[in-house]
């Protein structure tokens, strides 16, 4: 019997989006919920115990039938050979449109609200674009830390 390889590949980070939530409350077997960060390290750990290949960052820009394979061309220019291939595309992040946005993305803009992002913002008013669960999730984890009344809106 042949032995299998298996690769992960993701454009961004292991793990991808998940890896960007501040908390994961809805994940089976963590009853008192775990930070993205967290589940992606323990991913990665269990993922090299199996002698799993992640290539990080990496993106696929072709596939070609080759007799049994596939041939696999990645955005560098490298290629490697599989059979069986299986595709699982996952969400992107969608960028604000916004001229001028990338001057201010990592600086004082953000597409995720971990410990890192909340460390850089401190105190500083924060505002939260998006929506559903990630948004709201966001939102809660960055609010000010301080004790005493909150300002009201307009004030």
């Amino acid at each position: 019997m042949a032995s299998l390889t298996s690769v992960t590949v993701d454009p961004v980070t292991a793990g991808g989006q998940a890896g960007t939530s501040s908390r994961i409350e809805t994940y089976l077997g963590f009853p008192s919920g775990v930070s993205g960060g967290e589940l992606i390290e323990r991913a990665v750990l269990q993922a090299h115990k199996f002698d799993a290949h992640l290539m990080v960052p990496a993106q696929v820009s072709g596939l070609t039938p080759q007799d049994d394979e596939y041939e696999v061309t990645f955005t560098d220019g490298s290629r490697i050979r599989a059979a069986p291939w299986c595709s699982a595309r996952a969400c992107a992040t969608r960028r604000l449109a916004v001229p001028g946005i990338d001057r201010l993305e990592g600086i004082s803009v953000y597409y995720a609200a971990t410990v890192h992002e909340a460390s850089l913002c401190r105190a500083d008013p924060v505002a939260v674009v998006g929506g559903g669960n990630s948004a709201g999730q966001a939102a809660l984890f960055l609010r000010p830390r301080v004790q005493g009344p909150h300002p009201r809106p307009g004030q």
